[in-house]
């Protein structure tokens, strides 16, 4: 297959496709509606299958390093094959030895998890909420009315926590969210118009 049949194909697919769904968004047609609902049920199916390798890829990637002695590949594959052979034995996630392995092993290990979580939390608070200039004055008075706020001891400043919370975090937020809709929007048409092509594999030329 030459360079160019693997290189210009897959963009010639994705932009015919991709310009048809965002057609189907305009134009109120029963033939273009019927073959966008068509294809959204088949990337849902491929998705469903390029899921189904997950497990396979896993497999392939920690049997060599369990042989090698890595212990964190081996439970990762003890627990991939143990909990539905457990459930498949079982037929119910309710079951004694079920329900002993969830609440003795996956909930501490969940708990500890969110516990590194937090302590990462806490100490990048500590770093930000260091006063250098009047943006992060903002930030440390913000964050102490909101969290005086939140607290009983708080209640007489709950009114100006939650002006915050309402007026100055609303805007911000959509502010982002408007700034996240239009750069999706601008690497989508990349992608259709075939300018962003880092999804394509490298084509070695021939």
């Amino acid at each position: 297959m030459s360079v160019n049949v693997k290189k210009y194909v897959p963009l010639l697919i994705l932009g015919t496709l991709g310009s048809f769904m965002v057609l189907s968004y305009f134009v109120s047609n029963e033939v273009i509606g019927f073959a966008s609902r068509e294809l959204q049920n088949y990337s849902v199916i491929i998705s469903t299958i390029a899921l189904g390798f997950g497990p396979f890829a896993l497999f392939r990637q920690h049997i060599p390093r369990s042989r090698k002695g890595n212990p964190f590949s081996a439970v990762l594959l003890i627990g991939m094959v143990g909990m539905p052979l457990l459930y498949f034995i079982t037929g119910s996630t309710i079951s004694i030895p079920y329900d002993w392995i969830y609440r003795s092993i996956v909930v501490p290990l969940d708990s500890s998890t969110y516990c590194l979580v937090a302590f990462a939390i806490v100490a990048g608070c500590f770093r930000a909420f260091r006063v250098r200039n009047i943006d992060s004055f903002l930030v440390l008075f913000s964050a102490i009315i909101l969290l005086i706020g939140k607290v009983p001891i708080g209640a007489p400043i709950k009114f100006l926590s939650d002006w915050f919370m309402v007026v100055p975090n609303t805007a911000g937020y959509r502010g982002i969210q408007i700034g996240i809709g239009l750069g999706l929007f601008a690497y989508a048409l990349r992608i259709i118009m075939g300018i962003e092509r880092a999804w394509l594999a490298e084509v070695g030329e021939e």
